[in-house]
């Protein structure tokens, strides 16, 4: 009997719980409420958009030139004239010279010079550079430069053409034979030259450097003097005259060095050599044709 109740009992649970499933399938199935609105981020939740624009194409940075070598400088000045009497006016700068060495104050010029992280231009004898061959070595180191002033010195006007052309090729030859370079600056002995130098310097490739003035260091052996003038003198682009041979002594010039080297300094000049002149300030005109003998 109470079994029979508790089977009633379980069935009565069973049907109860099966009509509850039905009427929840009929009417929960689905909901009579409207879709939620979805919600819009605000401007700072939103995420960055890539740019889609095309970029503008690229722009090739153009190389800076290479400045010209200094033989290349030499060339180019050539070309436009075939002598010169300076250099131009930017960056105020001044070339030293000496002419007619090697000689015997020569070592200590170049060292003196060194001393003084000087630059400057020597214009040798061939001879004396067959005889000097070390010191001529020298010149073609920095802060030096090294041209040529003929074979043996001679006043070129009184020679005949061949005569002339050996003289100029005969330096350079010299130059090139101890030092490995053929100079293709020249320096005619007394500034004097014609006609037939110039077609040797042609023939030669070689550019006639004369200067804008002179020490008078071969006229007035007194320091005080040479360095005097030479600082009184000084312009921007200047080519200066001096030796280290020749007439009986150049201590005189060995002495003013110092202090031309030191108050052209102060006055805001760079020391360069010709070269280094002719490229970085090149002269900006052509000179009407120098005298000869050119004074100093």
């Amino acid at each position: 009997m109470l079994r029979s109740r508790r089977n009633q009992w379980l069935l009565t649970i069973a049907v109860a719980a099966l009509a509850f499933g039905a009427l929840a399938l009929a009417f929960g199935g689905g909901s009579d409420d409207a879709a939620p609105t979805p919600r819009v981020a605000s401007p700072r939740e939103r995420p960055r958009q890539r740019d889609r624009r095309p970029a503008p194409p690229t722009q090739r940075a153009h190389p800076r030139p290479r400045p010209p070598t200094e033989a290349q400088a030499i060339e180019r000045v050539r070309r436009r004239m075939p002598w010169v009497l300076r250099g131009g006016k930017r960056g105020r700068m001044i070339a030293l010279t000496f002419d007619d060495g090697p000689a015997s104050v020569t070592p200590a010029l170049q060292a003196e010079l060194q001393r003084l992280h000087a630059p400057a231009t020597f214009f040798p004898i061939g001879s004396d550079v067959l005889s000097s061959p070390d010191l001529a070595r020298a010149e073609t180191r920095p802060p030096f430069s090294i041209a040529s002033h003929t074979a043996t010195h001679a006043r070129l006007p009184t020679l005949g053409r061949s005569a002339q052309w050996r003289q100029v090729s005969g330096g350079a030859r010299s130059v090139a034979r101890v030092t490995g370079n053929r100079p293709r600056l020249f320096r005619p002995p007394y500034g004097a030259y014609d006609d037939d130098t110039l077609r040797a310097l042609r023939r030669e490739r070689a550019l006639m450097v004369l200067w804008t003035y002179s020490a008078y260091d071969w006229t007035h052996p007194d320091a005080d003097y040479i360095a005097d003038r030479v600082l009184r003198l000084a312009r921007p682009g200047a080519i200066v005259l001096m030796h280290d041979g020749g007439g009986t002594t150049r201590v005189p010039t060995l002495r003013a060095v110092p202090r031309i080297v030191t108050g052209l300094r102060r006055r805001g000049y760079r020391l360069v050599t010709v070269p280094r002149l002719l490229r970085d300030a090149p002269p900006e005109r052509r000179p009407a044709r120098p005298p000869s003998p050119y004074p100093g």
